[in-house]
């Protein structure tokens, strides 16, 4: 089966985000979100932290790790819930763009 993507495209960017139509999401990782919003590691790693931290969203059902053959660790991949959530906190050009 083929997989299907949303793109996010504007300012310059255009990013695939995986499709899970079973859930009815998108998933994203830390490094798309960082280019989705034009931020940095550590201000993405902080609005997340916050927004789990809140409850805000549910952590088990909004991250899965998946298990990436180049890389040392599995990766994290976030749900659209945590995107969302995330681009509403960062006060950015593009996370304005994204909001419109």
């Amino acid at each position: 089966m083929n997989q299907e993507f949303v793109i996010f495209a504007g300012n310059g960017i255009e990013i695939a985000l995986p499709l899970d139509r079973e859930r009815e999401t998108v998933w994203a990782s830390q490094a798309q979100i960082v280019d989705l919003f034009g931020l940095n590691v550590s201000s993405v790693s902080r609005h997340i932290s916050n927004v789990l931290r809140d409850g805000e969203v549910n952590r088990e059902s909004n991250l899965q790790k998946v298990q990436i053959a180049s890389a040392a660790r599995p990766v994290t991949y976030f749900s659209l819930d945590v995107i969302l959530a995330v681009g509403y906190r960062a006060n950015s050009g593009r996370a304005v763009q994204f909001r419109r």
